[in-house]
């Protein structure tokens, strides 16, 4: 028993060291290349076998945010609707003072007195003739336009009676001292002014201008011009032709008077539209329409002596201020000198007379001569 007890420790030593020699031994196959179907062998692409999808990351869940808190709306203090309380009638004397205003004045005021505010009254004017211009049939509307004018006829009449003071105290203001217009001083400018009308007239002949007389055999008032006409061509020295735009001369003008082989084509630059109708020839080829209508002799020879020294005065100044057929003129002072029946207190001028060679001068022509 002693001795069983002693073998017990050694054998088990024994059983302990040849533990992992037996376990080895149960790894050894029994039979060669047994190993080899333990574990699957590796198969690819060549066994027709497709790899393992690989697995897709899911993105990361965006962070969830917390909502702001609610505010609890506060309590309204309840609508209460008051009713309008009746706007404050005007007194007449406040309404008067509102309308005095050109801020508050409206067009139920009418027409006020402006004063000296130009604003104040344009303000007016432009309201009260559109109330009237729009509303003619409303007696109010017109009635306060009649008001706003005859305030203005006022003071146009108190300008106008200022205006003649002044005139008549500083004689530079006015016009007709050298050309009047009074019954008297009209005569004696027109003895003045006529004895220098023949020299334009004599002067107009030397450089051969004629009279064209424009007219239609239907025109009636063709047949009351004729002898005017004539009249001016004989007073000027001038022939005179009858262009019949129809062909058909009137019965003063006869022979070579009578321009029915003028056709209206050769004539055309003209654009005569109106008819009767006068022009001035001058060579070369210078038309001045003297007029168009019926017009007095006096009209007539004045046009041509006005129209006729401007074109010349044009001409030395080198103007060119023509259109069509509409001739270069200009009324420079200067160049277009009349005679007047005034002249300076001090004797600085000589009285108005006929001084030929200064018009010669003033036109051009002893410029020409030289």
């Amino acid at each position: 028993m002693l001795k069983l007890n002693k073998l017990l420790p050694i054998l088990a030593l024994l059983m302990a060291s040849a533990a992992p020699v037996l376990a080895r031994a149960d790894d050894v196959p029994t039979t060669p290349g047994q190993e080899l179907h333990k574990n699957p062998a590796k198969k690819g692409w060549f066994w027709y076998l497709d790899p393992p999808e690989e697995k897709k990351k899911e993105p990361p869940k965006p962070a969830e945010v917390a909502p702001p808190p609610v505010e609890q709306p506060k309590p309204t203090a309840p609508i209460v609707i008051v009713a309008k309380s009746q706007k404050k009638e005007l007194t007449p004397e406040e309404k008067e003072k509102l309308c005095k205003v050109k801020d508050t004045w409206d067009k139920v005021c009418g027409f006020v007195d402006p004063g000296d505010d130009f604003e104040f009254q344009a303000k007016q004017r432009d309201i009260l003739l559109q109330m009237m211009s729009l509303t003619p049939d409303n007696p109010d509307a017109v009635e306060q336009a009649q008001r706003y004018m005859k305030w203005v006829v006022g003071r146009a009449s108190m300008a106008a009676n200022m205006w003649y003071f002044n005139m008549v105290q500083n004689p530079d203001l006015d016009p007709t001292v050298k050309n009047p217009i009074s019954e008297v001083g009209i005569a004696l400018a027109t003895r003045i002014t006529q004895a220098s009308q023949y020299e334009y007239f004599r002067l107009i002949k030397e450089e051969g201008g004629v009279l064209f007389y424009f007219s239609r055999s239907d025109c009636a008032y063709c047949f009351d011009q004729s002898p005017y006409a004539a009249r001016v061509a004989r007073t000027m020295g001038l022939d005179i032709i009858n262009v019949p735009l129809d062909g058909k001369c009137l019965p003063d003008f006869t022979g070579l008077a009578c321009g029915d082989n003028i056709k209206p084509e050769q004539v055309g630059i003209l654009d005569v539209k109106i008819v009767p109708a006068l022009y001035l020839y001058v060579p070369s080829n210078t038309w001045i329409r003297l007029g168009t209508g019926v017009m007095t002799d006096q009209t007539i020879l004045a046009n041509t002596v006005n129209f006729f020294s401007a074109y010349r005065a044009a001409m030395i100044q080198g103007l060119d201020n023509s259109k069509g057929a509409r001739p270069s003129v200009t009324f420079d002072p200067k160049y277009n000198e009349k005679q007047t029946g005034a002249v300076p207190a001090d004797g600085s001028t000589a009285p108005a007379g006929l001084d030929r060679g200064r018009m010669m001068e003033l036109l051009g022509y002893d410029k020409q001569k030289k």
